[in-house]
């Protein structure tokens, strides 16, 4: 009996130590050749609230704006195709335990998909994924988000777009 325990404990820590996440990800590809990679931690985006007009009338893009404490952005354009080839086959392998796919957007060879992360109904973690024939990015936001935040800012790009 004790076998089989140890067994199941060595297979759960195996798992883990599998497991992908976006932190990964960036450590193994912002060096690429030709990678960009910018880092704006939780100090510089409260620093850059202080130039965002108090009075905007957008009140949900503010509250959005208002919820991220860090950012990150990673673009592979620049990168060559097996780069980008291998950035792809390894955001495909997020964990899946981790991440729910939110939104998929394809227009004709430029693909986005939006991750998140949770934690009791406050999306901890947001990925916004763009992939294509030219492009190849990865944008990371992390902070408290509300679910309906990034639906209003989805109808108001939505509505934009119309425009």
């Amino acid at each position: 009996m004790k076998k089989i325990i140890a067994i199941c404990l060595l297979l759960v820590a195996v798992q883990t130590t599998w497991a992908i996440d976006a932190k990964q990800v960036f450590n193994e590809f912002k060096e690429a050749r030709n990678a960009e990679y910018v880092s704006i931690p939780r100090f510089l985006m409260r620093l850059g609230l202080m130039f965002v007009d108090k009075d905007e009338e957008d009140t949900e893009t503010r509250r959005l704006i208002n919820s991220i404490h860090s950012m990150k952005v990673l673009d592979l354009e620049r990168c060559s195709n097996s780069v980008k080839q291998n950035f792809m086959k390894r955001i495909n392998a997020l964990n899946e335990d981790q991440y729910e796919t939110l939104i998929r957007v394809s227009d004709g060879d430029d693909k986005v998909k939006i991750l998140v992360r949770e934690e009791k109904e406050i999306i901890k973690e947001m990925l916004i994924v763009c992939s294509g024939s030219e492009d190849c990015a990865l944008i990371q936001f992390k902070g408290n988000f509300k679910e309906s935040d990034i639906d209003a800012l989805v109808k108001q790009a939505e509505n934009q777009r119309k425009e």
